[in-house]
């Protein structure tokens, strides 16, 4: 009860004062059933303390993600935070990337979904930072696919230097699953660690410049992108190719609340107009 409360409060803030948009969320459900609704990794990239809750209360179940004890600090907050997900960790345990890893793989065999931000802090001045390994471990660990998250204005609406949110739009692409087992056999784990980082860098640089605009539900997108990983360890290889379809979704559910917000994804009619930062390559 209280996990939909939550979703409700935050979708009506996101989508009144950020005027959200959403890209591959029907098909990010879609995939969900189809996997018998298994855990997956949704792994973004950080602009803001808005992104956990924004990706939180977009997913169809309650998530679970690691937050820093300060943000939990006001009570009506924290208890929202809580409903959607957020695991509190003092600044001392966040340090330590041993237990957090732990942390999560527990949280991914007890059967959630977890959001990870691979660059392991909010970004400085709006562009990606380097990844992480940890999200690659994690998924070679427990075998669940990884799924690119692309969210974009966040920084300009709330970066680290303001002490409140401003009303800039923002938006949410969810890309195609990346997975680990689609690696072929006798790379070693190293490798297949950094072959997995090497694709979602490449799958999010590719929503971010506006060439992947989200999830294709066909199987042949997806497999089409696994293919892309599978052959990926070759240097020969042509590029992974990032051209996934946009679905049309549409915005039925959000003005009529029944059911709770739960249908389609929700495209803005100026989404043309979305702030996107140039840079040359994710993590660079």
């Amino acid at each position: 009860m209280l996990f939909r409360f939550a979703q409700i409060f935050f979708r009506m803030y996101f989508f009144l004062y950020h005027r959200l948009s959403v890209r591959g969320l029907s098909c990010l459900k879609k995939f969900l059933a189809d996997n018998g609704g298994k855990p997956v990794i949704l792994a973004a990239n950080h602009e803001s303390y808005l992104d956990p809750p924004l990706v939180g209360m977009l997913f169809p179940n309650a998530i679970r993600f690691i937050a820093w004890d300060g943000i939990f600090k006001f009570r009506p907050f924290a208890a929202l935070l809580r409903a959607l997900g957020a695991v509190p960790v003092s600044q001392e345990n966040k340090n330590s990337a041993a237990s957090l890893l732990r942390d999560v793989m527990e949280f991914i065999r007890q059967g959630f979904s977890v959001l990870i931000f691979p660059e392991g802090e909010r970004s400085h001045d709006g562009n990606v930072g380097p990844f992480e390994g940890g999200v690659a471990l994690i998924s070679t660990k427990t075998l669940a696919p990884i799924v690119p998250v692309w969210i974009d204005g966040t920084f300009e609406a709330y970066p680290r230097f303001r002490k409140f949110p401003r009303p800039k739009r923002v938006a949410v692409t969810f890309g195609n699953p990346i997975f680990p087992g689609d690696i072929p056999r006798g790379i070693p784990e190293k490798e297949r660690r950094r072959l997995l980082l090497d694709t979602l860098e490449r799958a999010l640089a590719g929503m971010r410049d506006g060439v992947s605009r989200g999830h294709n539900c066909t199987a042949a997108g997806i497999d089409g992108d696994n293919r892309a990983l599978r052959r990926h360890h070759n240097p020969n290889s042509p590029a992974m190719s990032a051209s996934s379809r946009v679905l049309p979704d549409f915005l039925p559910a959000f003005f009529n609340m029944a059911p709770i917000f739960s249908s389609t994804d929700f495209l803005s009619s100026s989404e043309k107009s979305m702030p996107r930062r140039v840079k040359n390559s994710v993590g660079s």
